[in-house]
């Protein structure tokens, strides 16, 4: 039996945090997208580029790519934030692609540095791989967990 000098408290209110928390849960491409500012950190701070390590050699290219990031991530805190089954499609669609580049550009690269004579160096450093992991699971995730591609009938057969 309640006392009426004990407050109470409805079990289903949540605090508005709560609530944020949970919506930045469901959403893993707005947890990436707001993670930005770490990795722009780290970069800046220890030269760890490991969101972008395909872009280091294109600063204008890479602090772009960190300004729609952040911006993502940031469209994304909307409660309706409708649009976000495509823009993960097409983000982790172009960041595959361009992870998928970043690998093969340097191979195809080597006979012409053979023939040439030049040094042959090392495209694939600490760096490279770390964001080679962070960015194929993260991409593969979301690619995968899509709406879109959930209910394509191609891959539920």
């Amino acid at each position: 039996m309640q006392t009426s000098s004990s407050p109470s408290r409805d079990s289903t209110a949540e605090s508005p945090l709560v609530k944020w928390i949970k919506l930045l849960l469901g959403r893993p491409l707005a947890l990436y997208s707001l993670a930005t500012p770490f990795f722009v950190f780290c970069d800046v701070a220890w030269d760890w580029n490991f969101r972008v390590s395909f872009l280091a050699g294109y600063p204008l290219l890479k602090w772009g790519y960190y300004a729609v990031c952040l911006s993502f991530g940031l469209l994304s805190l909307r409660q309706d934030a409708r649009f976000l089954p495509v823009m993960g499609l097409g983000e982790s669609s172009v960041n595959i692609l361009l992870l998928i580049l970043s690998v093969m550009i340097p191979i195809f690269n080597l006979p012409a540095q053979v023939m040439s004579g030049e040094a042959i160096s090392q495209p694939f450093g600490a760096m490279f791989f770390i964001n080679f992991v962070i960015s194929s699971v993260v991409f593969l995730y979301i690619f995968y967990t899509n709406p879109l591609v959930r209910r394509s009938p191609r891959l539920t057969r």
